[in-house]
């Protein structure tokens, strides 16, 4: 198990947003695990390490009149919490892992999907949806029906 000292410098260094110092403590204590025969455990951080890495996170500036159509939250549900069919599952993990392989794609000239469209009657689960693949990939969840409320032309009174 890890030393407390390794412990208190990984909280203390996620409390300061230090991702550096985190990242190279937890790659030590994967080590210390490796070495102890813990191989599956040092497996697991290393690859909670590498899933953070390959999604770094960025600053969006959005303009006043587009600042209602963003809503920054954090979504709660990931796609494990989904309740939906294997089709329908391996076509959301499709795109999310699209999304993790962007550089990759555009090695061979392609890419990944940037937009999608989720449609159906109210209570089937597009939000709940658009969460968790947000959650998964660092999406933007962007709300369509005021952003056709703003574009929407009224009618000129006489």
């Amino acid at each position: 198990m890890a030393k407390a000292e390794q412990i208190k410098a990984l909280i203390n260094s996620h409390l300061k947003r230090d991702d550096e110092k985190f990242v190279s403590i937890a790659l030590q204590l994967a080590a210390s695990e490796a070495r102890k025969g813990h191989t599956g455990l040092a497996g697991e951080i290393r690859s909670l390490i590498d899933d953070k890495k390959n999604k770094p996170l960025s600053v969006v500036s959005i303009s006043d009149d587009l600042a209602d159509l963003v809503q920054e939250s954090s979504p709660d549900n990931g796609l494990g919490t989904l309740v939906v069919s294997k089709a329908l599952k391996a076509r959301i993990s499709r795109i999310t892992k699209e999304f993790g392989q962007a550089e990759k794609l555009a090695k061979h000239g392609l890419q990944n999907r940037r937009k999608i469209l989720l449609s159906g009657p109210p209570g089937t689960g597009k939000t709940m949806t658009a969460g968790a693949i947000a959650k998964q990939t660092g999406f933007l969840r962007c709300k369509l029906t005021d952003w056709l409320r703003s574009i929407s032309v009224k009618p000129a009174r006489s």
